[in-house]
């Protein structure tokens, strides 16, 4: 998590697309942003040195999946089954 949040700092942004390299080719599954660092990790007093992203991201795709369900915003970008980026 603290490496995220170093590559945001370094490149002056407020999220990273997560991917996996499953068989050799990289899926995006989800994104992480600095308010997911916030709200995931700092606020509950976590250390973000001893975390992986993968935490926040599952997070922030559980919490698009509800709104999905009722309305999404305009500007959140979603994520099919397979992983791939649609436009929102």
């Amino acid at each position: 998590m603290q490496a995220a949040a170093r590559l945001m700092r370094q490149y002056h942004v407020g999220d990273l697309i997560v991917a996996e390299q499953p068989n050799g080719e990289r899926v995006p599954i989800g994104i992480l942003t600095d308010r997911d660092i916030v709200i995931s990790v700092i606020a509950l007093g976590l250390d973000p040195a001893s975390l992986l992203v993968g935490r926040a991201a599952a997070h922030r795709q559980r919490r698009r999946r509800r709104l999905r369900n009722e309305q999404a915003p305009a500007a959140c970008p979603a994520l099919r089954n397979s992983g791939q980026v649609t436009a929102p």
